[in-house]
């Protein structure tokens, strides 16, 4: 299926070493919407004829929320930013998410002026109120999806759910990047699948330009794996000088993991960009 697309846009090799990427955007309707169209390939991991070697994918729920999201850029390049991360390595009633910990002590090794919001603490008010106040913001926890009511799908914080309706109902200042490490974010429902509600949708109404989620159930171990590089990047980007790309940045461990677990794309190919 993504064979023609790729050739007809001249997309047909591997960039060369140092290259920029070609950026490719997605914009599936219905069933679609629920498959990783950029882990489309066959052969070996070297051959060529993946869709994740020849561009790098991102995905938009309307062409309108990516115009919107390409006029809410910021054309500098930013300032070391003050994350404000959400994690929650124990919540009543769920299983534990030993990787949350990490992920939190991976943003703040990188960015020490970030704000933690774990435990506790993770309240759905207190993170509300905390949203204003940092550009990017981070979520280690469990997600549900909700196949029958999407707007009700959320991120399972200490005392409730954050759900896709009041993430979408916020207004802030400047936000840039929400990055949602739990699981199913991305994933809408089934009643009015031409309609894009779920999780990833919604941080964008809320002003995000790029957010980065889950198709599906993730692993703990190997999502916390990609944070790490995906934030490394991040990182080396800001201390160059140059605007972010966490398109590219989220490309490049998600292509790791592929190399090494090539036949299984349910353990690397449920993260996905969404935005310019």
């Amino acid at each position: 299926m993504a064979a023609p697309v790729l050739d007809r846009l001249g997309l047909d090799a591997v960039p060369h070493d140092g290259a920029p990427w070609p950026r490719l955007w997605w914009c599936p309707t219905g069933l679609l919407s629920f498959l990783p169209l950029h882990a489309a390939g066959c052969g070996a991991p070297d051959s060529g004829t993946w869709v994740i070697d020849r561009a790098v994918s991102s995905y938009t729920p309307t062409l309108r929320a990516l115009v919107r999201a390409r006029d809410g850029l910021n054309s500098l390049a930013p300032a070391r930013p003050s994350p404000l991360v959400v994690a929650l390595p124990e919540t009543p009633g769920a299983e534990p998410l030993p990787g949350a910990s990490r992920e939190a002590e991976l943003v703040a090794e990188l960015f020490p002026a970030r704000r933690l919001l774990a435990g506790t603490d993770a309240t759905v008010d207190a993170v509300v109120q905390a949203l204003a106040a940092h550009s990017w913001v981070h979520f280690s926890c469990h997600g549900v999806s909700e196949l029958l009511s999407p707007s009700q799908s959320g991120l399972i914080l200490h005392d409730g759910r954050l759900t896709a309706s009041d993430a979408a109902a916020q207004r802030l200042g400047s936000p840039e990047l929400a990055m949602l490490s739990a699981c199913s974010t991305s994933q809408g429902g089934i009643t009015l699948p031409d309609e894009a509600v779920h999780l990833m949708s919604s941080f964008q109404l809320a002003g995000y330009p790029h957010v980065i989620g889950t198709l599906w159930t993730v692993s703990d171990e190997l999502a916390t794996r990609l944070t790490e590089e995906f934030y490394a990047s991040l990182a080396r980007d800001i201390s160059g000088g140059r605007r972010i790309d966490p398109a590219e940045a989220l490309h490049r461990p998600v292509r790791s993991l592929r190399d090494r677990y090539a036949q299984a794309p349910h353990l690397w190919a449920a993260h996905i960009h969404t935005g310019p």
